[in-house]
């Protein structure tokens, strides 16, 4: 469930649905999925493990959705509910910088900015704050 108005910014701006003019867009079947599974994703409560192609097309056919909005959602929804990845992190230490951290281990800066979503301007690290160097 969204709440607040944090939160359908934050949907708004990855899914592409105009959630914060209009809230009840999240509840239209042709955006649950994708409003669920990003949820999941993005405050880490993915215990989905094995959801794939298959339990997507089962669950449109149980919903009784025709084909064209079940490979719609399908499409929309299939990268959202892929099971977290494991990723090596590092602790920033005082004075770390993306790119600092990044020639320390090797990494090209701009994945490890584009990984962690950082922004080009943004070089300020928090001590403490724990970045992600790598994910498999």
């Amino acid at each position: 469930m969204m709440r607040g108005l944090t939160m359908y910014r934050k949907a708004e701006r990855t899914l592409g649905v105009p959630f914060v003019g209009d809230p009840d867009l999240a509840m239209q079947t042709a955006n649950a999925f994708s409003t669920a599974s990003w949820l999941w994703k993005e405050y880490a409560f993915n215990a989905i493990q094995n959801w794939d192609a298959s339990s997507l097309s089962k669950a449109a056919t149980t919903l009784s959705l025709d084909s064209a909005l079940a490979a719609s959602m399908f499409e929309t929804t299939f990268g959202c509910i892929v099971p977290p990845a494991r990723c090596t992190t590092y602790v920033v230490a005082q004075g770390d910088t993306p790119a600092s951290i990044a020639a320390r281990f090797g990494l090209n800066e701009g994945e490890l900015r584009l990984l962690n979503g950082w922004t080009a301007s943004q070089n300020q690290l928090t001590p403490g704050e724990r970045v992600k160097l790598w994910c498999n």
